[in-house]
């Protein structure tokens, strides 16, 4: 048994404890009471806001409860006063000694299933997610938070890698067509492209059947979208 299933244990067993103990304390107050408590039937349920486990000197080692959202919660703590893990009806999250987030596996508000990878000062540098439409991503953050690459498998079979600069703005894409056609985009610090570089599959035009060759295509345009130069 793990160090944290001990103490899932621990916490799922604090209403058996507390009903032992508060028989054990009747049952020494006299037999007329025992034959009481013998008679009496258990109750259904135990319905609290908040269950503790403590250590001898009163340290808080568990809580399960609700949380601020109203949700229900099991917090474990490893270092007095610092939350090692947080169990709730959304996900969970595992903290370091110094109490700080690190990993985060869970579902959004759309229930999409999400796993988040935290620095030491708890911002999320690494993320992992379906869409809607099942389709996966995976980004990596800067230290300011913002997004810097991602590479990501579209529904309808395209897939991209995309990297961006400190301010976000996309500045090169390399990815695939869903036929498999290559493809290369530079942009400037406005998001524009001014690069674009492919080869696609040719067709018959008698047939309109793709054919085993292809051609390629280089593009170089201006700030306002006004090509440059194109070839063919």
């Amino acid at each position: 048994m793990t160090k944290s299933q001990f103490r899932i244990l621990i916490v799922l067993t604090v209403v058996s404890g507390f009903l032992g103990g508060a028989v054990s304390n009747l049952l020494l107050r006299g037999a007329p009471v025992a034959a009481q408590m013998a008679e009496a039937k258990a109750p259904d349920a135990v319905r609290a806001k908040t269950f503790e486990v403590v250590d001898d000197q009163g340290n808080v080692c568990a809580r399960l409860g609700v949380d601020e959202e109203g949700g229900s919660s099991l917090d474990l703590y490893g270092v007095v006063g610092k939350t090692g893990a947080v169990l709730s009806d959304t996900g969970i999250s595992l903290h370091d000694a110094a109490g700080r987030p690190r990993a985060l596996l869970g579902t959004g508000n759309d229930g999409s299933p999400l796993l988040g990878l935290y620095d030491a000062t708890g911002d999320v540098r690494a993320g992992l997610s379906l869409q809607t439409d099942g389709s996966p991503i995976l980004g990596m953050m800067d230290a300011a938070g913002e997004m810097r690459v991602s590479l990501h498998t579209l529904a309808d079979e395209r897939i991209g890698l995309s990297l961006y600069d400190s301010a976000g703005e996309g500045r090169a894409s390399l990815g695939l067509a869903a036929d498999g056609s290559p493809g290369l985009s530079l942009a400037d610090a406005a998001g524009k492209p001014r690069a674009v570089m492919g080869c696609a599959a040719t067709r018959d035009k008698l047939t309109d059947a793709e054919t085993k060759y292809t051609e390629s295509t280089l593009i170089l345009s201006k700030a306002n979208g006004e090509v440059l130069w194109q070839a063919p």
